[in-house]
């Protein structure tokens, strides 16, 4: 199955795991991959075949990566026992079958240290498993990270957990002066895994590729970003443009949405949209906005540095900003 394939290289890609296709009467652990009605996987190894399942409405990318986290030891993020401080979850707008998909587990499941990540890829949407189709099942505490919930990305903090249940860090003995919370890349232990926005060997870089690096003044500047060439049907991958707005050291930055195409609004932003890195702490994952609604949103830095993000799996998408030094307000944490 295809977007199993892919959903199983991009955890290999930076983590020291490895996937093989092996016959089905092999003895070792293995699973089973197939349409077995909805979707679904057992969490961690269970020392013995096991399914997983990627039925009708489970063949995107993101929906295998989500399964495959699973059996790898994954569990729900909104299921942490810290999950109160972050989501208010809705239980009476929650379908009665999907009860056990939202129950807190115990303190003994270890985060390894790694804090509550609203754009970790398995952390379910605002609407997910509502009794209709208008009901919000969650929202979080911070409420311009609703958009983010349900994200159909691996997060930089997902990559982290793994590597750290897996001890991939036995892999890379030789330190690296990676930055922003990096990590050594167990496939290739001269350069570092980075957080969202970030690139280079050592994270002190934009991502290769489409984008640019912009400095905010006193006024405001505009930045328009498309992807996509508006023909076809939704791929399975996604296509990325990294941006950094910069200012002098000391000085914060100002952010506003001016306008978003419409058509791609959706829990996760699932298809495409726009992620902005306002943080002290980057190695959060950022905003993310896809919604035509989301005009006049306004973000204010935690540094002299705001990294945006477009992405996009749809046939187009098109975002403009606006943005200018601000040191005047309060900073996001």
């Amino acid at each position: 199955m295809e977007v199993f394939e892919k959903a199983a290289k991009a955890w290999e890609s930076k983590t020291c795991l490895k996937f093989k296709k092996v016959n089905y009467g092999d003895t070792r652990e293995l699973i089973n991959v197939g349409a077995l009605g909805g979707c679904f996987s057992s969490v961690g190894k269970t020392g013995k075949p096991q399914d997983l399942s990627l039925g009708d409405g489970c063949h995107t990318v993101g929906i295998a990566a989500h399964e495959i986290g699973h059996s790898l030891g994954l569990y729900h993020t909104m299921g942490r026992a810290d999950r109160d401080k972050y989501v208010t979850v809705n239980m009476d707008k929650i379908r009665q079958d999907y009860y056990s998909e939202f129950v807190t587990y115990t303190v003994d499941v270890d985060t390894y240290g790694v804090e509550y990540d609203y754009g970790s890829i398995m952390h379910y949407g605002a609407t997910s498993s509502a009794i209709d189709r208008v009901s919000i099942t969650m929202l979080p505490t911070d409420e311009k990270y609703r958009e983010t919930l349900g994200s159909p990305l691996i997060s930089f903090n997902d990559f982290l957990v793994i590597n750290r249940h897996y001890k991939c860090e036995a892999h890379c003995p030789k330190r690296l002066p990676c930055e922003m919370g990096g990590f050594p890349n167990p496939k290739n232990c001269n350069e570092c895994v980075c957080p969202s926005g970030y690139g280079g060997a050592f994270c002190n870089d934009r991502p290769k590729g489409c984008g640019d690096k912009l400095k905010a003044d006193k006024e405001w500047k505009h930045l328009s970003m498309s992807l996509g060439d508006g023909k076809g049907g939704d791929k399975d991958d996604f296509d990325f443009c990294n941006y950094w707005i910069e200012t002098q050291p000391g000085s914060k930055i100002e952010v506003e949405i001016e306008e978003i195409s419409f058509g791609i609004s959706s829990d996760g932003c699932i298809l495409g949209g726009v992620e902005i890195k306002t943080h002290a702490n980057q190695q959060r994952t950022g905003y993310r906005f896809c919604s035509y609604m989301d005009k006049g949103m306004n973000l204010k830095s935690g540094g002299s540095r705001v990294p945006i993000i477009l992405y996009n799996r749809s046939p187009r998408v098109d975002v403009t900003i606006k943005y200018r030094i601000g040191d005047f307000f309060v900073i996001s944490k």
